[in-house]
């Protein structure tokens, strides 16, 4: 999530996550970690979801915080249409299980004016991890 990630408005654009590019350091009142930032949004994940992290660096970093409860988006959002807010929601989830798919994000409501079938090219799904 290096870069965060950006939602239009009518008053521009603004970083949902703004943060570190070392996304494990540890945070203090002035200098978040980019995780840190991520759970201030989308609140701590559950114990299932922290185990499902390959990186045991990463999996003792979520354990080590304290439990937040997710931000509603259209708070953090306010200019931002009740579309974007909920593909945002749809896209932002720890499972990647339960995220919506790169197929089911091309036909959402929000994206309708940019998505063009024909203009898609379609590769093999691969897994990151």
């Amino acid at each position: 999530m290096v870069g965060g990630l950006h939602i239009r408005g009518d008053a521009g654009t603004k970083a949902a996550v703004p943060g570190h590019r070392q996304y494990l350091r540890h945070s203090t009142s002035l200098d978040k970690s980019q995780l840190g930032l991520v759970l201030d949004v989308l609140g701590s994940p559950s114990p299932d979801e922290i185990n499902s992290f390959p990186n045991a660096q990463t999996r003792d970093f979520l354990k080590s915080q304290e439990k937040r409860s997710p931000r509603p988006m259209s708070t953090m959002f306010k200019d931002a249409s009740p579309l974007a807010i909920d593909l945002l929601e749809k896209l932002l989830k720890f499972d990647a299980t339960k995220r919506i798919t790169i197929e089911e994000a091309l036909v959402h409501p929000y994206l309708k004016d940019l998505h063009c079938p024909s203009d898609e090219v379609h590769a093999r799904s691969y897994e990151i991890w």
